[in-house]
């Protein structure tokens, strides 16, 4: 597998504070595909950067937009509610862009750290060390793509909760959201949860 090379200082960073013999195994982001299905092929859409989703978020406003204006023209909206719509619209969008960008999941031989984003709060660091960790489950959503959730010993032991990266939805465990070739890192957790790493 090929490791992501994550296009920030976190890594770097991370680097730094790592334990005496402590290394880094694998380190990536979330990746979120979506399929479309025709006849003749499957089409695949990555949404991994501002242009991807801004083509997803201009095609509900240009389905939207000849709504609203007529409604405006016949008076049915004030316009400044429809400032407000549109623009909450692109707030949402927004963020939901800034989460998948800047969460970053990184296993070591040790541990599993997550880079998480919130808006409000910015990016905030969490750990939680193999030992910690009773199993695992994966889901694969699509092509070798999906989610890994760790079952932990002590669940309460953990003060943090990660979301879906879609739509926010908070996960009753720690999750790595949608990551590719799922299954070769889920082999890394098991791994490290047994000491073989």
């Amino acid at each position: 597998m090929k490791n992501e090379i994550l296009d920030d200082g976190f890594i770097e960073d991370l680097r730094w504070s790592l334990e005496p013999g402590e290394k880094i195994i694998w380190e990536g982001r979330p990746h979120v595909r979506f399929m479309a299905s025709h006849p003749f092929k499957d089409v695949k859409f990555e949404f991994e950067d501002l242009f991807g989703a801004a083509i997803i978020s201009f095609g509900f406003l240009f389905i939207l937009i000849p709504i609203v204006i007529y409604l405006i023209y016949l008076g049915g909206i004030p316009r400044y509610l429809t400032l407000f719509l549109i623009g909450f619209f692109l707030l949402i969008r927004g963020s939901a862009i800034i989460k998948r960008k800047k969460t970053k999941y990184t296993i070591t031989s040790q541990r599993i750290i997550f880079q998480l984003w919130k808006m409000g709060e910015g990016e905030t660091l969490h750990i939680i060390p193999f030992s910690k960790i009773k199993n695992i489950a994966i889901t694969e959503e699509s092509d070798n793509n999906g989610v890994i959730y760790l079952g932990l010993k002590d669940p309460s032991s953990i003060l943090f909760e990660t979301e879906h990266i879609i739509d926010g939805d908070k996960r009753h465990q720690p999750t790595l959201e949608f990551i590719d070739d799922v299954k070769e890192v889920g082999q890394y957790i098991q791994q490290g949860i047994i000491g073989k790493l």
